[in-house]
């Protein structure tokens, strides 16, 4: 049975899920390499001994230390087709804030991150969903766009690790929430609809703890409107998931 281990990077996580192979997912910014890799090493992962690198998006905090494991450990690299030439380029995708505090976060920290970075060879890339078998996890990558539009989440058993799906707010309280960002706001309420009907009951988020499903669901029953375009993240309940 597969193990989900959270590696904790300051405010961002990164998991390594140990099955009949290691596959890790998300690799914080460029300068968590060296915490990262000595984090690899405890477990005894060393070159060649990674089979997958899945970044769930290609935002800084995710992809930043991508290129680094990719020289240190030989691994290969898993995106979504849509985001593949930021990858590749070193660039950002879009961040594009839809609340306060997005804005703001993306003002004080963002603006620069998301010119820079180092370019990363990709492996694999995929559509809607990719087994995960040939790399020795019974499991699933599966698109779920919003926060990005080449957004993924990889599925194992009844557990999802979701990128920025969903995300702490506010910070370090550890209750969900949407995201501050997103490129797609009414595709990520969808998003979180599809893992439901996919039958995951735990979720580990890029930003915060793991969660249960049914907590998730009931506080954005409580706080969330999708309404134009938008997710209203103080609104009334309305509707259904």
């Amino acid at each position: 049975m597969a193990e989900i281990l959270r590696i904790p990077l300051g405010f961002n996580n990164a998991y390594l899920i140990k099955d009949r192979q290691y596959i890790l997912v998300d690799c914080g910014q460029a300068e968590d390499a060296p915490r990262l890799l000595k984090e690899l090493r405890k477990n005894g992962i060393d070159r060649g001994d990674l089979g997958l690198l899945v970044i769930t998006h290609a935002h800084p905090d995710h992809m930043g230390s991508a290129a680094a494991l990719q020289e240190e450990l030989g691994v290969p690299v898993a995106i979504h087709r849509a985001e593949e030439d930021f990858l590749v380029r070193g660039r950002s995708a879009p961040i594009i804030p839809y609340s306060w505090e997005g804005k703001l976060v993306n003002s004080v920290l963002y603006k620069k991150a998301a010119e820079t970075g180092k370019p990363v060879k990709v492996g694999l890339t995929y559509e809607d969903q990719m087994d995960l078998a040939e790399f020795g996890l019974d499991g699933l990558l599966l698109a779920t766009p919003g926060h990005t539009l080449g957004s993924s989440s990889v599925i194992v058993g009844e557990e999802a690790i979701i990128g920025d799906l969903l995300m702490m707010v506010p910070p370090f309280a550890g209750v969900p929430g949407v995201p501050w960002f997103a490129e797609d706001p009414i595709a990520l309420w969808d998003s979180i609809k599809l893992l439901r009907q996919r039958g995951v009951r735990r979720v580990y988020p890029g930003h915060g703890f793991c969660w249960e499903m049914g907590l998730v669901e009931k506080l954005l029953r409580e706080r969330l409107i999708p309404k134009k375009g938008r997710l209203n993240p103080v609104g009334l309940s309305v509707g259904k998931l």
